[in-house]
């Protein structure tokens, strides 16, 4: 039952009441002044409600209601602080409340961890209570599930929250929300859960110098709690590598050691430390982390394919006093904190198919915005022949890998022969696996010339020709088209489709015929003759390159198949692997990328990496990989035609180079044994590396819960504070994203910025500080989360509770006959009405008008309800349904006369003109001859020939009605 009541928003206006009524009295004397009777009392009341209408309007008239309604929800912590048998605890009280609710009332859940998510906007019976776990238990935020149960809370009904937690915050601020509820009187009921009483041991925080230098030894301090006492097992972790253990005694609470490091490496090191007690229950918090720099020599990653190739190259750079780490694609690191250790990073006959989005994307960034260096080295598998073409690599190279701009070639054939079966509509990095396939088969299409032509046959199991070959004349139709092609049924049926691929490359003309085949490695279908067809295309200059999806059963025909056609073979187990499979393909085989002749590096522009070296005396090289130079690229070394062979340029705050010969015994078999070799190598590596930092900025990271702040105290090398400058920090997270944050200044030389910290793993922060005359300095720093926040909490904070409950009126329950007590004072909900009285006030306003201009008798009245009376009548009349009959009418009695005469010649008197007849029967034929018909009743009126009219005949009356007008008209 609601109650309702009358209010005002601008109360003030109602002091016009009584001015309104003297004006309203004033007024009536003279305009009113000839009305008597129903007129007057109906001008009175006219005027009056106007008047009225318009004040309260004014004075902002509102209805007011209040509900009996009571909607009670209840936020439910689920993070992993709170154990399950607290947490089962708590839904058992939720359900004893609801069965003492009023009727009328209801009830409502929300759970709520690293986010708040509703179970249940309706809860009446204890039955409605589910335990479902919908959010992350990793972190505790109160404030999202206090605001989402607030919102639950419709306006107009009694509301209340009841919040069910230990209390342990690390995400977010619940005194904002706190603010919330006030504001919307909805106060809010705590029930404390106990925390975990297992027993623990966990690294609270660990502490290491930012740097070091090598060799020398440093302190990492560790901070230990252990909810009983226990003996434990420390071990200390460099570079995920143990290097020592101890044993300790800890009693209950917290404690703390000093563990004394030496790191013989230069570069960026993690430090972890475990610590391992007896009977420990929860293993996920026993692991610290941080990271320290060694300062030493320079550090450089050579990664290749086959790393016992580099060790010429290796002997060079130690000999140019360079640390040389040469490994394969194991050695590629997977996150920035691995990345860390290097000053500089070189891919030497390095596919892009081999790297993950992920590694390539933290390359670019990490050459960008952390001064790491870039190198690629030549060879059949760099460059755009390793399918780097549109990669986050190519971004930060100083070449591209589109040689179009460079030659003109010879005109190429593609054609795509794809698997299109239901295996490639599935989900991969967000999207279908044909779409990625398809995207892949547009690189192509972007890499040809329009004198190229390129065409797609999909197979679902049999060949369907999605887009016939055809020049490019127009490549976005050609891409919209393959963008088209959608996933089907079956596997591929491989000679059909190669029988029908061969069919349309053998009338064509071009140079280069070139087939790409991508099956799945798993389900090919018809494979007889397939082989033999590959060697016939083979032998008329069709070439053949298979691509298996998935390392399947029918890989072994797919590598012979490949062979037979004298192409390549590739395994890919991912869908976004095949665009840098497909413009490989397109570079090398139609493109002609490799140039494999011999040459000799020709100087061009004055560098760092060529100076000081006899390149007359330099032998020639046997190779490299065709590619552009970028805009701002430098380019020290060409080949004999013109093509970039060494290119170097600045990308963010790090260098890139690029040599597009190798550095190995094929393509620089003769440069192995030259004197400049080793030299040049290193001046190459060493331009690459990661500038010194000025030793002007020490920084530090202080974390705590999901938040981390970075501060950076700016010190010149005179001591002197440095003020006024632009520092700028990108935090590189575990997941791989990337964020900016601007440093504030809040001291003399001090700036500090907060960061969020939302995932766990290592963090990595470039730092860049610009200032006046030119100023800058580059450092980073790294720092880590080892678990989230949640696995910390070892105790309750009943305090924050209790606040929660005091600061919005509510309290601390330890049963549940209260949860649906009304409260005291109800929030209500006012309604405007304002427009529907200016409506009321349109309505009165020609009413007091006509009322006082127009004199009305009864008999208006009467004429007025009349018509309007037959108005509704010929409405109705119109509306229902008609009776159709045949009219009796006097063509269908003559009808009706002739079919009733017989059909023999009747015998009609003469009748002489000029005379006349006499006696009864001398108008008319004799009585035999003529049909008696029944005549109708005769009416008053007469035809124009004197003959009675019948009332019922049409005819007739229409005759009537046609003389009675002529009668009016004479």
């Amino acid at each position: 039952m609601r109650a309702m009541w009358i209010a005002f928003a601008r109360p003030v206006f109602l002091l016009l009441l009584p001015v309104a009524g003297l004006l309203l009295w004033h007024s009536a004397r003279d305009s009113f002044a000839d009305l008597t009777g129903t007129r007057l009392r109906v001008a009175w009341a006219a005027r009056v409600l106007l008047m009225l209408s318009l004040i309260m309007a004014l004075a902002g008239m509102q209805v007011v209601r209040r509900s009996d309604e009571l909607v009670v929800v209840f936020a439910v912590d689920e993070s992993f602080s709170v154990p399950r048998e607290e947490r089962t605890r708590a839904l058992d009280f939720i359900r004893e409340a609801l069965a003492m609710r009023r009727p009328q009332d209801r009830g409502a859940l929300v759970y709520f961890g690293r986010e708040a998510s509703v179970e249940s906007e309706s809860l009446r019976r204890p039955g409605d209570v589910r335990d479902v776990a919908r959010t992350a238990p990793t972190h505790t935020d109160i404030a999202s599930g206090l605001r989402l149960a607030l919102g639950l809370i419709p306006p107009g009904a009694a509301g209340k929250v009841v919040l069910l937690s230990d209390g342990n915050e690390n995400v977010g601020a619940v005194a904002g929300e706190l603010l919330l509820s006030r504001a919307n009187k909805v106060s809010v009921d705590v029930v404390p859960l106990r925390t975990r009483k297992a027993q623990d041991v966990l690294v609270r925080e660990i502490h290491t110098p930012s740097e070091a230098r090598r060799g020398e030894p440093f302190p990492v301090r560790v901070a230990i709690e252990a909810t009983q006492p226990t003996e434990a097992t420390v071990t200390l972790i460099i570079d995920d590598e143990p290097t020592q253990t101890q044993s300790v005694a800890l009693s209950a609470g917290a404690s703390s050691l000093r563990v004394p490091v030496q790191i013989a490496d230069p570069g960026f090191h993690k430090v972890q430390v475990l610590i391992e007690g007896a009977g420990d229950q929860c293993r996920e918090n026993d692991l610290g982390m941080s990271f320290v720099r060694v300062k030493g020599k320079p550090r450089v990653l050579i990664v290749d394919q086959d790393p016992s190739e580099l060790d010429a190259i290796r002997r060079g750079l130690r000999v140019q006093d360079v640390e040389v780490e040469v490994g394969g694609p194991e050695a590629l690191p997977i996150n920035v904190a691995e990345l860390e250790r290097y000053d500089s990073v070189f891919l030497s006959n390095y596919p892009a198919y081999r790297m993950t989005q992920h590694q390539m994307t933290m390359l670019r960034d990490s050459v960008r915005d952390l001064g790491i260096g870039l190198g690629m080295i030549g060879g059949e598998y760099s460059f755009g022949a390793g399918g780097y073409y549109r990669t986050p690599i190519e971004e930060a190279l100083p070449v591209t890998m589109d040689i179009n701009k460079q030659r003109v070639f010879p005109a190429a054939a593609v054609l795509l022969v794809m698997d299109t079966s239901g295996s490639m509509g599935m989900i991969e990095d967000g999207v279908e696996k044909i779409q990625l396939a398809a995207e892949a088969a547009c690189a192509v299409v972007d890499l040809l010339q329009p004198y190229d032509a390129v065409g797609f046959i999909a197979s679902d199991p049999k060949p369907t020709e999605v887009l016939p070959l055809t020049k490019l004349q127009s490549k976005e139709s050609a891409k919209t088209t393959l963008r088209s092609v959608g996933a089907g049924g079956g596997g591929i049926a491989c000679y059909p489709s190669l029988s029908a691929a061969y069919n349309v490359l053998k009338s064509n003309s071009s140079p280069i015929r070139h087939i790409i085949m991508l099956a799945d490695g798993s389900d090919c279908d018809e494979q007889g003759g397939c082989v033999e067809l590959a060697s016939q295309m083979a032998s008329e200059k069709i070439t053949l390159t298979a691509i298996a999806f998935g390392d399947g059963p029918h890989v072994p025909f797919l590598k012979q198949v490949a062979a037979a056609g004298d192409g390549q073979y590739y395994l890919t187990q991912y869908a976004r692997d095949l665009k840098k499979i497909f413009t490989r393909e397109t570079l090398t085989v139609a493109k002609s990328a490799l140039m494999e002749e011999p040459f000799r590096a020709q100087p061009q522009d004055a560098s760092p990496v060529t100076s000081g070296i006899d390149w007359g005396s330099a032998p020639p090289l046997l190779g490299y990989v065709a590619t552009s130079p970028k805009d701002l690229a430098r380019m020290p070394l060409v080949s004999h035609k013109q093509d970039p062979v060494l290119a170097h340029w600045q990308y963010g705050l790090g260098r890139s180079v690029a040599f597009t010969s190798d550095a190995k015994n094929h393509w620089a078999a003769h440069w192995m044994q030259w004197p400049g070799f080793g030299k040049f190598w290193g001046q190459a590596v060493r331009y690459s590396l990661r500038q010194l930092s000025s030793g002007v900025l020490y920084p530090r990271v202080e974390a705590a819960g999901d938040a981390a702040m970075i501060v950076v105290d700016a010190v010149a090398q005179d001591g002197e504070l440095l003020s006024g400058l632009d520092i700028q920090a990108n935090v590189n997270l575990p997941d791989g994203s990337r964020r900016q944050v601007r440093l504030e200044q809040t001291a003399a030389g001090r700036y500090s910025a907060q960061v969020q910290t939302p995932v766990s793993g290592p963090y990595v922060v470039g730092l860049t500080a610009e200032g006046p005359e030119g100023f800058s300095a580059t450092q980073t720093v790294g720092f880590a989360m080892a678990y989230p926040p949640d696995y910390a909490d070892t105790e309750p904070n009943d305090a924050l509770l209790a606040g929660i409950a005091e600061q919005t009126g509510g309290s601390v329950l330890t049963g549940a006959e209260t949860v649906f007590t009304p409260p005291v004072e109800v929030p209500t909900v006012p309604i405007d009405i304002w427009r529907l009285l200016l409506w009321i006030a349109a309505v009165l306003l020609p009413i007091d008008v006509g009322v006082r201009r127009l004199l009305v008798t009864r008999d208006d009245v009467a004429r007025a309800f009349a018509a309007a009376m037959s108005v509704v009548a010929a409405a109705r009349a119109r509306l229902r349904p008609r009776r159709i009959e045949a009219p009796s009418t006097a063509g269908h009695l003559l009808d009706h006369i002739k079919a009733s005469r017989p059909e023999r010649p009747v015998d009609v008197p003469r009748i002489e003109l000029g005379t006349t007849r006499t006696g009864p029967d001398a108008a008319r034929p004799a009585d035999a001859d003529i049909p008696r018909v029944e005549e109708p009743v005769a009416s008053a009126s007469s035809r124009g020939d004197g003959k009675p009219v019948a009332d019922g005949d049409t005819f007739g009356r229409l005759l009537k009605k046609k003389r009675e007008r002529r009668e009016e008209d004479e």
